[in-house]
């Protein structure tokens, strides 16, 4: 992810284009578009953007309208569409993750809150691109199984955090983590982070099955844990919405378990 990546813009208002552009331009290229129409027309491009910020209300046509064509699309609808709704509309915030938005951001617009937002969902499409890749690569040297496995595992590693000391800057505790895999990699996971200044998350996790789908359950979840734990500070609340964005989308009926302190119970759930 050297690259910047581009991010789409939807919004008819001026004020809130200049916000946004402003808390973006720094980290990423921006384009923007002041209806719904000109949003339409900038995605089918030879350069298409890497993700969508969309106001609910357009000028002709509303946002659910955009995302419902967005995702009807067989070349859009892999583009993640982040709402911008009015806080307390939650009648529109889940009309909006049932038209295949990846999430929603509520207004006022917190500078924290938007750009963990956007970095969450720009990775897991990151990490889903690359598992798409290398479930290619392995599909074409079935017979190859020793190699299969060395490719899959790096996957799996890749999607952990890795450089150790985690934090050189904090003098007051240290970090450390690894992850060997018995015979067969999964959907075993770990992850830690800051919320803030002053709060630390750190949680451990397995997927039922092996494979790629349990490796791409696992990048779902643990992007998931992260985005909702950047806002929510209580366990049961992330935990229940991580629930439901999954169960959503697990066709396979795979299911998850997570130790997630500070609460230090063991949550397991079966979709």
């Amino acid at each position: 992810m050297g690259e910047r990546k581009k991010i789409l813009i939807v919004d008819d208002e001026q004020l809130n284009r200049n916000v946004l552009i402003d808390l973006l331009k720094p980290d990423y290229e921006v384009v923007v578009a002041i209806s719904a129409e000109q949003a339409l027309e900038a995605v089918i491009t030879a350069d298409p953007p890497d993700l969508i910020l969309l106001d609910f209300a357009t000028s002709e046509i509303d946002g659910h309208e955009v995302c419902r064509r967005l995702k009807a699309d067989e070349i859009t609808r892999a583009i993640p569409v982040i709402f911008i709704t009015d806080k307390g509309e939650s009648r529109k915030e889940s009309k909006c993750l049932e038209m295949g938005a990846a999430d929603y951001v509520s207004k006022p617009i917190y500078p924290s809150i938007l750009k963990t937002r956007v970095e969450t969902h720009l990775a897991l499409t990151h990490s889903l691109e690359e598992l798409q890749k290398a479930h290619q690569i392995i599909a074409s040297h079935k017979e190859k199984m020793e190699d299969e496995s060395n490719v899959c595992r790096k996957i799996q590693l890749s999607m952990l955090p890795s450089e150790f000391p985690a934090f050189p800057d904090h003098d007051e505790f240290d970090v450390y983590a690894t992850l060997q895999p018995a015979s067969e990699f999964g959907g075993d996971f770990y992850d830690f982070f800051f919320i803030g200044d002053d709060r630390f998350c750190f949680c451990i996790g397995d997927v039922s099955e092996n494979g790629v789908t349990a490796a791409s359950f696992m990048a779902m979840t643990k992007s998931i844990i992260k985005s909702r734990a950047g806002d929510d500070f209580s366990t049961a609340s992330i935990l229940t919405h991580v629930n439901e964005e999954l169960c959503g989308v697990n066709k396979a009926a795979i299911f998850a378990t997570l130790f997630r302190p500070p609460f230090l119970q063991r949550f397991s759930w079966v979709f």
